[in-house]
């Protein structure tokens, strides 16, 4: 009775097993735990999450953004573009855009400290 319980659980843990590759396979993932959401290590297009639970938070997006959290809204550290962010949440908030602009806040008007071009603005 025992044996066959056991052989039970091994052989549905492989088919758990096998199904989570198929769909890393599709997906491109290298998954630690999936429970609810996903907690990904490494996602080959380039990204890499700790944690993606309804809001993605992540650590570093190869195509050059490094996020802190991204979750409804997203909060940047640096996107090598030229932008760096503090927070970016309906509206943008800036540090620096090595464009030449360096904004405090943007949230549906600009508001600026420096346009390098030459123009300086509060609102």
């Amino acid at each position: 009775m025992e044996g066959r319980k056991e052989g039970r659980k091994e052989e549905a843990k492989k088919q758990a097993e096998r199904g989570r590759e198929k769909r890393c396979e599709k997906k491109n993932m290298e998954l630690v735990e999936w429970y609810g959401g996903i907690k990904l290590v490494e996602w080959y297009g380039g990204i890499k999450l700790v944690e993606w639970y309804g809001g993605i938070k992540l650590v570093e997006w190869y195509g050059g953004i490094k996020m802190v959290e991204w979750y409804g809204g997203i909060k940047m550290v640096e996107w090598y573009g030229g932008i760096k962010m503090v927070e970016w949440y309906g509206g943008i908030k800036l540090v620096e855009w090595y464009g030449g602009i360096k904004m405090v806040e943007w949230y549906g008007g600009i508001k600026l400290v420096e346009w390098y071009g030459g123009i300086k603005m509060v609102e």
